[in-house]
């Protein structure tokens, strides 16, 4: 019997969060995104066909666009990871 893992969609978003303090942080501005104008982390999420979610990771500070942060996960995680964790059907 032919088995596949599907396909998975990957995006970003970004849940707002209170301004880091400098001693929690080297660079404060880094989570600020100019284009949702608040302070904020750029999660990675990574969902099954069927909505099943698959991958997630606190990828990058907010003011990082999605094409750096998911650059930033590749670098933590290999695809073949996260396609074996991705259902069967």
């Amino acid at each position: 019997m032919l088995q596949y893992r599907g396909v998975a969609c990957l995006d970003g978003f970004l849940p707002q969060i209170k301004v880091p303090s400098s001693s929690e942080t080297g660079n404060v501005k880094a989570y600020f995104s100019g284009h949702y104008q608040t302070y904020g982390i750029n999660v990675q999420v990574a969902w099954h066909c069927k909505c099943r979610f698959v991958y997630s990771d606190l990828a990058a500070p907010g003011g990082a666009n999605d094409i750096a942060a998911f650059v930033k996960t590749l670098k933590k995680t290999k695809h073949s990871e996260m396609i074996q964790k991705m259902p069967l059907k």
